[in-house]
């Protein structure tokens, strides 16, 4: 069975091939992947020899390290959260042993693993020192975090039975463990990453055997005098837990932030772009409000068929908007506040990415639509080309805090945004049916 679907993969992957600009954008990624294998060998080459002193070797080392394990971590919420797959039904008759193994050889089959072994490869290969020590490093650190995501994934995307209660809390022990032996008490990390990996392909074979379904979350409201917002936000199981995920990991990544520059006097990312994107309330809208109608289609179906006009959906986006973003804001801001001394650039960055992506929204919830079949779907909630532009107007902002004249960017993204409302409305009447070939079939 696992030689068929490692056959059928490659199959597929062949098909793929077919499309030219696929072969073009897997070409540019192979050779971006093995570049950036080559600066990084180059340079822990000079910091090693004492060419350059920014850091030392080893530090230029072990960053590179959390990075691939934060990036693989990270690729289960960012853009799109993306949930764990269940190859077979329960009811397929497939030992536990093997369905276990075939989820696991199906995940690491997946493009992102092969572009970070060309990365991996590619710095092997132009090390001069430590070569099998950062082979075998880098190995142990993406298998072991992959399993860390599939452990979270297992509790997050699936009920299980009552004994699996403990395997979870087994699996949390031994990451908390895991950091204790490394950090605190100094031990080897080679040995700690496999054992680590040993308890949690174990466990994840427990965490397997246990799912009894798929997890819907429901929550339930006991109170009549809910306002019709919250109402719409909470009884609507699709949109609300990529809402709270999205909100909990953002959460996670201001408070390591903050608990880094509190103890270490350093920031995470090195406080860098890729830190502000998590700054700004993007998540909100690449995980749900750049695809408002697919999430809430009947509410754009009772609206069209009374109204026929884009502006009184406008002012139902917004209001849906209202608490996940006064969230984004108390969770946000204070931490912000806390943990940089630039105060000015923070409520600017902040409220003005806000607007761009609140105005945006509506023109790609009219002209990108996705029909949301499940809380969290393999093909993302929210178009690429969306999640892009949103992106992409967040870097733009962060350069304000290069030099003071790229400030003429705030006016710029506010035009921009308020540009897009306006097409919005003005296009709805032809793009309309759009939204319903998109999120209403069947």
């Amino acid at each position: 069975m696992i030689r068929y679907l490692i056959i059928h993969k490659l199959k597929f992957f062949a098909r793929e091939l077919k499309n030219p600009w696929k072969v073009v954008l897997t070409l540019l990624l192979l050779f971006t992947a093995w570049i950036y294998g080559l600066l990084f060998g180059q340079l822990y080459n000079k910091f090693y020899t004492g060419e350059i002193d920014v850091i030392s070797s080893e530090k230029l080392f072990n960053y590179t390290l959390i990075g691939i394990a934060g990036l693989t971590i990270a690729r289960m919420f960012f853009p799109n959260y993306n949930p764990l797959k269940l190859l077979f039904p329960k009811y397929y008759p497939i030992s536990k042993i093997k369905r276990y193994v075939v989820s696991l050889v199906n995940d690491f089959q997946k493009p992102y693993f092969f572009y970070i072994l060309v990365f991996v490869l590619s710095a092997t290969f132009h090390l001069e020192n430590s070569t099998i020590q950062f082979l075998t490093t880098s190995f142990f650190i993406l298998l072991s975090s992959h399993l860390v995501r599939r452990y979270l994934q297992y509790t997050i995307d699936f009920k299980s039975n009552k004994t699996a209660i403990v395997f979870h809390v087994l699996g949390l022990i031994s990451i908390v463990s895991f950091f204790v032996s490394v950090f605190l008490l100094k031990l080897n990390l080679l040995f700690m990453l496999f054992i680590l990996i040993a308890v949690l392909t174990f466990l994840g074979y427990i965490q397997e055997s246990s799912i009894t379904a798929i997890s819907h979350r429901e929550v339930k409201s006991k109170s009549d005098k809910l306002g019709i917002t919250l109402k719409l936000l909470l009884n609507n199981k699709k949109a609300r837990l990529p809402l709270i995920i999205g909100l909990i990991f953002k959460s996670f990544i201001l408070l390591a932030d903050f608990f880094l520059f509190r103890t270490k006097g350093k920031h995470l990312f090195e406080g860098q772009i890729v830190f502000w994107l998590f700054a700004s309330p993007l998540i909100i809208f690449t995980y749900v409000f750049n695809n408002a109608w697919g999430f809430w289609k009947n509410i754009w179906l009772n609206i069209e068929l009374r109204i026929g006009r884009y502006k009184p959906l406008v002012w139902v986006g917004l209001r849906l908007m209202i608490i996940p973003l006064i969230l984004d804001i108390v969770i946000t801001i204070p931490i912000l506040l806390l943990s940089w001394a630039d105060y000015r650039f923070i409520l600017i960055f902040y409220f003005t990415t806000s607007i761009y992506l609140i105005l945006l929204s509506f023109l790609w919830s009219l002209i990108t639509p996705r029909k949301i079949a499940s809380s969290f779907q393999m093909k993302g909630s929210t178009a690429p080309l969306s999640v892009i532009a949103a992106m992409g107007g967040v870097f733009i902002l962060t350069t304000i805090k290069i030099n003071n004249w790229f400030y003429i960017f705030i006016p710029l993204l506010i035009i921009c945004g308020f540009i897009g409302l306006w097409l919005s409305l003005d296009m709805y009447k032809e793009k309309k049916y759009i939204i319903a070939n998109k999120i209403m079939k069947e």
